[in-house]
């Protein structure tokens, strides 16, 4: 599900979903191009719902919600916006977890326990 904050209750927020499953499928389709005219009705094919809500999230406005469940039942939540003041996308929450990121290039995030002598081992 994806939560944009911050926007006209007016607001047509089918664009947003579109862009959003563009993005995921154009990571993961290998089946032919995806593009906006197609990601929904690939979306439905493949059976993967993605729908909405206008909500406040954090302090940033034009902020996105997007939450993944997998097929494990495992959730995945990320928040992210547009900042305007240095034209940036930013990665600014995973699974709760608060930070400030530029999205740039590849990254790559482990989870793991948290345990003396860890990140040694990484």
């Amino acid at each position: 599900s994806l939560v944009v904050a911050d926007v006209p209750p007016a607001a047509d927020l089918a664009p947003v979903i579109t862009c959003f499953s563009k993005g995921l499928l154009s990571r993961v389709h290998r089946d032919g191009p995806v593009n906006f005219v197609n990601a929904p009705a690939l979306m439905k094919e493949i059976g993967i719902e993605a729908e909405a809500t206008r909500a406040k999230v954090g302090m940033i406005a034009n902020s996105v919600l997007a939450t993944a469940v997998f097929e494990n039942g495992t959730e995945l939540q990320l928040v992210g916006a547009h900042v305007d003041t240095n034209r940036s996308n930013r990665l600014l929450e995973i699974d709760r977890l608060p930070l400030d990121v530029a999205l740039k290039g590849w990254m790559l995030f482990l989870r793991y326990p948290d345990r003396p002598g860890m990140i040694g081992r990484v």
